[in-house]
């Protein structure tokens, strides 16, 4: 007899195991009612079986469950059986069965949405795991992942809870709701990060102090505000990027609010970070950081690197903090002896690739976990907006479009060729110099660096690859799937 596996135990049901049902019809304990509902089952000419019926009034169904217990646990519950009905101890059940080298696992759902699970990990006893509207939420997160190609395009990327709220007409990833607004250049805390609302279908967002901008439609996700000073882009997965003047044109992100747990953000991770290194009367000056972060599920950061464009990584040791839940919304992260503290934010698509934003007056931090970045295809579009802002802080005034496809591809060294439709040709290198990132080779038309996708959100941030003593010649960018 195997335990129960902790992953089951807390993410396929979601609750707690409820004790095994006593008798179950069958027997007069758990395990005689257990064998009586394998027995039954046994007696059942399976080719012949009728699928069972939706169960009236849940708001997912019993297939739903099912093939949504095979995406998420595919070594427990491998594709390919098919459902079956099952009469027993005066329920109607919809089962598949799933053998493996100990035996046979079950998963079944009654006519009532009721969830019951036979096998190895349950200890061989049925046990009762809930109802269907217990996991609705769960399935419909995952709807667009377990059925590939069920959701549009503009909105495969956007977290469940956002695909019920009202839309952009021009817009699909637009949605009405709380956005989180992060703006580095902004040295006022109340205003270097805040939470506006937006109501999509006229494109009103109310400020906190009850200002209100009105973004216009320009096409494509994009939207222009303020005469013109502001211009926005939405990505795929609803992520905002801001280019607007103020006494200077910067840069800013806003994505929709959740309440994340510390654990999204544990694992190794990439980041790239862009932060004021000096001031002087004259101004300031912007560098772009690279390195590596880890947290553990409590949210205590156990390693940190800076990892100067190709160059080895060197730990940060000293550096280290710890993730403590804000009441304001997101995490803090603590370091000992720093006066100042890191406001940091996680957003999680519908992929359930977790990406987090650091923010504090003249600093922002993007930070997404370590994985194999896979190869393109020649002929692949790759339709892109970017927008950059240079080593002074001052952006872009719109966005670019750097449209192309890609052209040749090496699979051996892991390359491709992306050539834009202005002609430019640039050579990009997969996971290099880590897992996760991808490195252009600089040419007399274009910049060496580093670039940095975001699984899930349907954009990615990038940086020159400049040595920490110069003075000039950095910047960040930040590129947007159309």
């Amino acid at each position: 007899m195997h335990p129960i596996p902790r992953t089951l135990r807390r993410g396929l049901f979601a609750l707690s195991l409820i004790s095994a049902l006593a008798a179950c019809g069958g027997g007069s304990s758990p395990v005689d009612g257990a064998k009586a509902f394998a027995a039954r089952i046994a007696q059942q000419d399976m080719a012949t079986q009728r699928k069972q019926a939706l169960a009236v009034g849940d708001p997912v169904d019993a297939k739903a469950l099912l093939d949504w217990v095979e995406f998420k646990f595919p070594t427990l519950f491998a594709r390919g059986p098919a459902s079956f009905s099952l009469d027993f101890a005066g329920a109607t059940y919809t089962i598949r069965a799933y053998a493996h080298a100990g035996g046979t696992r079950f998963v079944g759902v009654t006519n009532g949405g009721e969830v019951y699970g036979l096998g190895d990990f349950t200890g061989e006893q049925l046990q009762r795991f809930g109802t269907l509207s217990d996991f609705a939420a769960q399935i419909n997160a995952d709807s667009c992942n377990v059925y590939p190609g069920s959701c549009p395009a503009a909105v495969a990327g956007l977290p469940a809870d956002l695909v019920g709220r009202p839309a952009h007409p021009d817009c699909a990833a637009l949605r009405s709701g709380p956005y989180r607004w992060l703006n580095p250049a902004e040295g006022d805390p109340a205003w270097n990060t805040f939470v506006g609302q937006f109501d999509a279908p006229t494109g009103r967002l109310t400020l906190p102090d009850a200002s209100v901008v009105n973004a216009t439609s320009t096409g494509n996700c994009t939207f222009s505000s303020e005469g013109g000073r502001t211009r926005m882009v939405v990505s795929p997965a609803g992520v905002i990027v801001i280019t607007s003047f103020a006494n200077q044109q910067v840069i800013s992100l806003a994505f929709p609010e959740q309440q994340g747990a510390i654990a999204d953000l544990a694992g190794l991770s990439n980041f790239l970070g862009y932060a004021v290194y000096d001031s002087s009367p004259t101004g300031k000056r912007w560098r772009t950081d690279f390195g590596t972060t880890e947290f553990d599920a409590s949210g205590v950061q156990t390693a940190l690197s800076d990892c100067a464009g190709r160059s080895a990584c060197v730990a940060d040791n000293g550096a280290l903090g710890s993730l403590r839940a804000n009441p304001a919304g997101g995490f803090d992260l603590v370091v000992p002896g720093r006066p100042k503290t890191m406001r940091v934010f996680a957003y999680k698509p519908a992929s359930g690739d977790a990406v987090w934003f650091g923010i504090e007056p003249d600093q922002l931090i993007v930070s997404s976990r370590q994985k194999s970045l896979p190869l393109p295809a020649v002929g692949d579009p790759l339709p892109i907006w970017t927008i950059e802002s240079n080593w002074t802080g001052t952006a872009a005034a719109g966005f670019t479009d750097t449209s192309g496809s890609v052209t040749a591809v090496d699979a051996t060294a892991r390359t491709y060729t992306r050539t834009l439709d202005s002609g430019r040709v640039d050579l990009w290198n997969l996971d290099v110099p880590r897992n996760g990132l991808r490195y252009r080779v600089g040419t007399a038309n274009s910049s060496e660096l580093l670039n940095m996708p975001l699984p899930g959100l349907g954009m990615s941030v990038y940086g020159a690859v400049v040595g920490n003593s110069a003075l000039s010649g950095g910047f960040f960018g930040i590129g947007v799937n159309k």
